[in-house]
């Protein structure tokens, strides 16, 4: 069938192009990336549910994965506070996570120029790069807002008693807001994408993927022994190995619209 060869050119795609490379370099910088990005995005959202309502979304997330994760950030946040008299330590923390999110933008732009083979060099395009990640970072910005916003109704929606109602939807809001970020950042990030065909089939493939994994996770930090044997560490590993299989997907993704606009142009050519 066409779609298993596909899927079999994609990864020779990614293989081929050191997708797994790139995978590994994003990997290293989402970690310090995305701690920036979610505080603004939190601060953005405080102003309309409130600040108090602000402190229990955190807590959620915390214990959802680890009570002791919670509590684990709880005394590092204040052995920190005791320690800063100044804002010299603060204004360190910020260039430093703003670098961290320019270097992450373009480990994933890199990535994506390799697997499609999208010449990048010269002023005029790194300045044009640097306007598309830009863009993405504003609509990344809008996509975490949305989801804590989700987040919040899924809150109420819990209390007023849709729980089997919620069930069935959240998996779907899930996929579907997933499908929608890798559409358009596949777009965004690159000066020379693919069709918005090959970028779409790319995205239902990473995003499928992405949640298939997210649920192996759940379910392994649920049943394993790992966790509670080596504390929060055992937790962090586990989520640190599974941000660098989801970079990895994010380039299987794209790796499948290149197989895709492949297969397109040689079917082209046939006829």
């Amino acid at each position: 069938m066409k779609i298993f060869r596909l899927l079999y050119r994609a990864a020779a795609i990614w293989l081929l192009r050191e997708a797994d490379i790139h995978a590994a370099a994003l990997a290293y910088f989402v970690p310090f990336a995305i701690t920036p990005l979610l505080l603004l995005s939190i601060t953005i959202v405080g102003f309309f549910i409130g600040g108090n309502q602000v402190g229990i979304l955190l807590l959620r997330w915390g214990n959802s994965l680890d009570p002791e994760l919670t509590d684990l950030i709880f005394v590092s946040v204040k052995n920190f506070d005791n320690l800063t008299t100044s804002y010299y330590l603060p204004f360190l923390a910020t260039i430093f996570f703003s670098s961290m999110v320019v270097v992450t933008f373009n480990s994933l732009v890199s990535g994506l120029n390799k697997i499609w083979q999208i010449e990048s060099n010269g002023w005029k395009k790194f300045f044009r790069r640097s306007g598309r990640s830009f863009l993405f970072f504003v609509f990344l910005q809008c996509y975490l807002i949305g989801l804590i916003l989700i987040d919040q109704m899924f809150v109420f929606l819990y209390r007023i008693q849709f729980i089997d109602f919620l069930e069935y939807v959240r998996p779907v809001i899930l996929f579907g807001s997933t499908l929608i970020l890798f559409t358009l950042s596949y777009g965004i990030l690159t000066l020379r994408p693919p069709s918005f065909r090959a970028r779409f089939y790319g995205a239902v493939v990473a995003s499928s993927l992405i949640i298939f994994t997210k649920e192996l996770v759940a379910l392994h930090t649920a049943t394993a022994p790992i966790p509670g044997l080596f504390g929060t560490a055992g937790l962090i590993i586990v989520l640190l190995v599974w941000i660098y299989i989801s970079t990895g997907i994010i380039f299987y993704g794209a790796s499948f619209a290149a197989a895709y606009e492949e297969s397109k142009r040689s079917t082209q050519i046939t006829k």
